[in-house]
């Protein structure tokens, strides 16, 4: 079975629907035999994803920072990296598909990291955006203006856009049956 990348926040958020998708994408992951690739920590969306993986025996590999060694850390095997542009290269590199689930700077780091390194066609593996409570519909808005006033090509498949990570999963098992 394959590896998911996930990217989402070290935060929970206000809306508990936020930490319920989590959980789903974790569970997911880990029942369809999948492995988690995540940033490693036991806190926020992070932790929640890595945990109901896990609870389902599923394998975590959780990519760390050297600077933040003083973070509890999750996950069956880590890998540590020198910084952030490291984690997110290691993240994507072992990844065979990925999931952007709802979060803050650092999510929108890894995101615009992984549309960009594809746009250079460093790889073409396939990107979900999970648009849990409409988060992700002004940013969707802002890259078709980004493609509108012609700053970059139209996206043509770099992402797709689910309401729920089951509808991901979904779209996903071609890529991972490998």
């Amino acid at each position: 079975m394959g590896n998911i990348g996930v990217y989402c926040a070290s935060r929970e958020g206000i809306d508990k629907v936020y930490s319920k998708v989590a959980h789903q994408t974790g569970t997911l992951i880990s029942q369809a035999g999948h492995t988690l690739v995540y940033g490693g920590y036991e806190l926020g969306l992070m932790g929640i994803v890595a945990k109901s993986a896990m609870a389902n025996g599923g394998k975590v590999i959780g990519i760390t920072l050297k600077s933040l060694d003083h973070l509890p850390v999750l996950a069956t095997e880590i890998i540590p990296a020198s910084n952030l542009s490291e984690r997110k290269t290691i993240i994507r590199e072992k990844s065979q598909a990925l999931i952007t689930l709802s979060g803050g700077w650092g999510t929108f780091g890894e995101l615009g990291d992984t549309l960009d390194t594809r746009t250079l066609n460093e790889h073409q593996k396939p990107l979900c955006l999970i648009n849990t409570n409409h988060y992700y519909d002004e940013l969707i808005a802002h890259f078709k203006k980004i493609v509108s006033h012609e700053f970059a090509s139209p996206p043509n498949g770099m992402y797709k856009v689910f309401q729920t990570p089951g509808r991901a999963m979904e779209y996903l098992k071609p890529f991972l049956n490998i």
